[in-house]
């Protein structure tokens, strides 16, 4: 997908990260959560900002677009980001509550503060522009279709006869498609938003497929997931020992 600068360059002329401690790195580690952006309040779900940083880059969505910014620790420990260098996603979404409003507070920020558990983004003055917090599965962000992306490791071609998992959370049931049978289960969804799961006890249909080409490792894999976590927009189940087993992304279909 063709990217675009996120903002001019120059339009942003750098990033002041302060703390007490100069390792502002490791605390910026992980995904956020924008819950206030100027006078609005906003309730965390699958299509509101967020900012993560891995190590490598800073990146995150819009609440239309995504985007990334490469930079190092060594650069956040020294205090500044500059912001134009980031690439921007072109997407033209019928819903874009947030972008607009985002991307103006963004061009605004001069520093960064962790106050307890929430990221302050703030202007020259020290006015905060946009309060963060640690991002964390909900039920609102886990709600509906996934499409099954990459399996043990191997992406999973799109196609019609695409595997899927869905999640009814009001009802605490688990869905699903595995290019041949349809899957259902109950899930624990107390377990769940801890980042645990079980899926020992799926039901299956019992159709006959010529092409079960996914099937029969699916169902295997959900067996031994143990944990599940959203990372980067995506949704990972993994062993008991952190490997990741599924990465999922929210499907456009109902």
């Amino acid at each position: 997908m063709k990217l675009t600068t996120l903002i001019g360059t120059g339009a942003i002329t750098g990033l002041l990260f302060c703390s007490c401690s100069n390792n502002i790195a490791n605390q910026l580690t992980g995904e956020w959560d924008v819950v206030k952006m100027g006078t609005l309040i906003i309730t965390p779900e699958s299509e509101s900002p967020y900012l993560g940083y891995d190590g490598e880059k800073i990146y995150g969505f819009t609440g239309c677009n995504t985007f990334t910014l490469p930079v190092s620790a060594e650069e956040l420990n020294a205090g500044k980001v500059d912001f134009g260098r980031t690439a921007m996603t072109m997407r033209v979404c019928p819903d874009n509550r947030y972008e607009t409003a985002f991307i103006s507070q963004v061009q605004k920020v001069k520093s960064i503060a962790r106050k307890g558990k929430m990221l302050q983004l703030k202007d020259n003055e020290g006015n905060i522009l946009m309060e963060l917090t640690e991002r964390q599965l909900t039920a609102q962000l886990l709600e509906g279709r996934w499409d099954i992306t990459r399996l043990n490791g191997k992406a999973v071609e799109q196609s019609e006869e695409m595997p899927f998992l869905g999640f009814n959370t009001a009802q605490g049931q688990l869905y699903g498609y595995t290019g041949c049978n349809r899957i259902t289960g109950a899930l624990n969804m107390k377990e769940v938003l801890k980042g645990k799961i079980s899926l020992d006890g799926l039901g299956s249909t019992r159709m006959l497929c010529r092409d079960t080409r996914f099937e029969t490792e699916m169902l295997a894999t959900l067996g031994q997931a143990r944990r599940i976590e959203l990372k980067d927009a995506s949704l990972q189940l993994c062993d008991a020992q952190g490997k990741v087993l599924m990465v999922l992304t929210r499907s456009e279909k109902p």
